[in-house]
């Protein structure tokens, strides 16, 4: 996310490419919350 975000406070930047960067950092996180609620940290294993 950091490599993203500051190509989207260039002056030549569109609202187009800061939509298009937004969309990308929010399915970054979408994906770091899955995973987060999916893994089992040390958890015993059966």
């Amino acid at each position: 996310m950091a490599d993203t975000t500051p190509d989207g406070t260039g002056p030549t930047s569109t609202e187009e490419d800061r939509t298009a960067i937004q969309v990308d950092v929010d399915q970054l996180m979408d994906e770091i919350d899955r995973i987060g609620q999916q893994a089992d940290f040390n958890k015993p294993q059966e």
